[in-house]
Formats: structure tokens, sequence, C-alpha cells
């Protein structure tokens, strides 16, 4: 059973070989066949566009599933001259468009598929046919993106958002904004999605048609600046929108918005995770409603948080700072300080100088005599003035000591 399981593989494996070569030998004919009608000959003065178109399509088509990219790419250049030449601008753009996509998922070449794909549309806008153009962005645009090609899909984007509102087909808008939203937020790019939000807002104003469209758009809104931690812009945002467009009152996107500003303003954890789970508001982008979950898991630890933080806040039994203590001892001790130094100059003051006139106490405890100190020399100095009655004869050397004592009073607190 085993022997005949790997020659049946084998047997399968021969098929799909053979297969593969009678289709490129199929499509290198065909191939062939159209550079020949291009060519000119003795009898065939100008290039012949209309036969050589089918033998280009149909070998682009077995190159493709030959994964021959190559030669592929070559067959729908082809066909898109040859189409040109025969002013069949819609096969023009369809051509552009293969090349476009071929580079984008095949080749992974941005830039050449931004080329083929502006081409397709321009195309497309010639034959008329702005649907078929804005269809083929959006397929290359949400291409784009899931390539990671961010700088062309937001080209894409905004090109088509751009078109839709100065053409006013709503048709495609609502296919267009809800993908260029998903493509925003999951760049994290609020303020651009908030922008697009906004104009999408204006635009069925205009309109006076979809108030269903126009109040889960006034919620979108409000959802963006939750996000962004602003509650209070949303309210006043709502408020105004309540006032332009009153169609959206009593709607349950309206009052989903007001429970959801209500909920994260108060705190209410309870609220917002209601809000949260209707099933209107699982109808919104994915990544916005994924943003709101991120909304209720921030609210609820910061109630946590704070339980936390009362826990381990300082009751008022405990001791004060470190810092606090040694601040209060240092003015302790700068008042104690100050209060010695004046009892000692009090005291040397009450001192009787005629125990020992030859020797005069200092501040330090440690006595000194006078030409110890140092200042102005006393033997020069003019004699004192007549003392009033009472006064003995150290009364001048008695003056200059207590100046002494007072200057170095002073330079002991500074």
């Amino acid at each position: 059973a085993e022997y005949m399981g790997r020659e049946k593989q084998v047997i399968c494996m021969e098929e799909q070989g053979m297969k593969r070569m009678e289709m490129s030998a199929k499509a290198q004919d065909n191939m062939r066949e159209g550079k020949n009608c291009l060519n000119t000959t003795i009898c065939r003065c100008k290039p012949d566009y209309l036969e050589a178109v089918p033998h280009f399509k149909e070998a682009a088509k077995l190159f493709l599933n030959l994964e021959d990219y190559e030669n592929a790419l070559f067959c729908f250049q082809q066909l898109a001259t040859c189409n040109h030449e025969l002013e069949d601008h819609f096969e023009v753009g369809e051509a552009f468009k293969r090349v476009a996509l071929i580079y984008l998922d095949k080749k992974n070449d941005p830039k050449k598929a931004k080329e083929s794909f502006t081409k397709a549309v321009h195309a497309y806008q010639i034959h008329g046919n702005v649907l078929q153009a804005q269809v083929m962005m959006m397929e290359i645009a949400t291409k784009s993106a899931h390539k990671k090609f961010d700088d062309l899909a937001e080209d894409i984007f905004k090109k088509i958002i751009d078109d839709v509102f100065e053409e006013e087909a709503y048709t495609n808008l609502g296919k267009a904004v809800p993908e260029y939203i998903e493509f925003l937020l999951s760049r994290n790019k609020l303020g651009e999605a908030l922008k697009i939000y906004e104009k999408h807002i204006v635009y069925l104003g205009k309109i006076k048609k979809q108030s269903n469209v126009l109040a889960r758009t006034c919620f979108c809104v409000v959802c963006v600046f939750v996000i962004m931690d602003e509650p209070y812009v949303a309210q006043d945002r709502l408020r105004g929108y309540e006032q332009v467009y009153p169609e959206i009152i009593g709607t349950s996107y309206f009052n989903a918005g007001h429970d959801l500003i209500n909920a994260v303003c108060n705190r209410n954890e309870t609220l917002l995770r209601k809000t949260t789970q209707r099933p209107i508001v699982s109808q919104i982008e994915t990544g916005l409603h994924k943003k709101l979950s991120a909304v209720k898991i921030r609210v609820s630890v910061s109630a946590e948080e704070k339980k936390e933080e009362a826990k381990k806040s300082p009751s008022p039994k405990e001791p004060i700072r470190e810092s606090s203590v040694l601040k209060v001892d240092e003015i302790k001790i700068e008042k104690a300080e100050e209060k010695t130094i004046e009892k000692e100059i009090s005291k040397s003051e009450d001192i009787n100088i005629q125990h020992n006139p030859d020797v005069i106490p200092a501040i330090d405890g440690k006595q000194k005599s006078p030409q110890q100190i140092k200042g102005p020399s006393l033997e020069n100095s003019p004699e004192p003035p007549a003392s009033p009655v009472g006064e003995d004869k150290f009364g001048g050397i008695f003056k200059q000591w207590k100046l002494y004592s007072q200057l170095n009073y002073i330079a002991l607190l500074y």
C-alpha cells in the first residue's frame, strides 16, 4: 500500500509537471503571436493592435497561473498599450490595475505599484467610470495597509475620501470611511481619525440623510475624545451636535454617548461596563471598540491604585519625616547658641575687674591680657573723657573690652 501510494504521488507530480509545461508552451506561443501582431511587415504597414489584444490577455493569465510574474507584467503592459491605441480606456485601467496588484502583492514594490494604479485611475476617469476607480483604489489601499505600506495606503485613502466628498457620492463613502478609520486607529493616529469623523458629520448634515449614520458618527467622535482622556471636551462636542443636528436626539447612539461621558467623568465603572457592552457599541469600528475597552481597564486600575495609596498613606500617629526634624533641630540649636552667648556677655560685664586689673575676661571662659587682645593698641589711644561719679580708673579699658566682645559676638552670629 505504501509503495502504491508513492507511485500515485509520482504520477500526480508527473501529470502536474506536464500540465505546467503545456501551459508554459501555450503562454509563450500567445506572447510570441502578440509580438508578431505588433511588428510591421511588407504586407502589414501598421501594427495590428486589435489582433494582439487576445494573445496578450491569454498569455498574461497563463503566466499568472505559472507564477511567472516577469512575463505576466510584460503581457499586461503590452495589453494596456494596445487598448490605449484602440481608445478602450476601461481595459487600459484594468490592465494597469493588474500591474499594480502584481507589484504590490508579489514584488513588494510600492513605488511602482503607485505609478501603475495612478495610470489606472486616470484611465477609469477618462472612461467616465469613477465608481470603478474608487473600488480599485479601495482594494489597493486595503492591500497596502495589510502589507504595511503605510505611506501608500494613507495617500490612497486620502485621495478616495477627497474625491468622494467633492463628488458627494455616499455610495462609496460608507465603505471608505470605516476602512480609513480602521487604518488610522491601528496606527494610533487618533487626531487624523477625528478629522475624518468630523468631515463625515459635516457631509451627512448637508445631505440631510442617514440620521442613524450621523448619530453613529457623532458617537464615534465622543469615543475618540474619551479615549484621548478628554471627557469634558466630548461633552461639549455632543451638546453642540445636539443643537445643530436635532435629529440625533433620542437615538441609541446619542444615549450611549451621554452614558459614556457620565461614566468616565464620574468614574462609574459599572455604568461604563454596561455602556461598552451594548450591542450598538460593538457595531462601531473594531479598533475604536478595543480602545474603549482599554479605557474601561484604565478606570478600574485607577480605582485600585487609589485604594492602595489610601492604605500606604501615613497615619497622623506616624513620626514626622526626617528632613523636618533636622530643620527643627537646627533652629533650636541656633536659638540655644544665641541665648548662651547673651548670658556669657551679661556675666562678663558683671565681673569685678578689681581682683586682677591686668587680666581681662574673654567670652570663651579663658582669660587674656590686654597685650593678647587683637585690635587697636591701647598705648596711643586718647584718654577717655571724665567719667561720672563712681567710675574706677579702669573705665577706659573696660569700654574697649566691651566693644571688642560685642564685635566678637556679631562675628560668632554670622
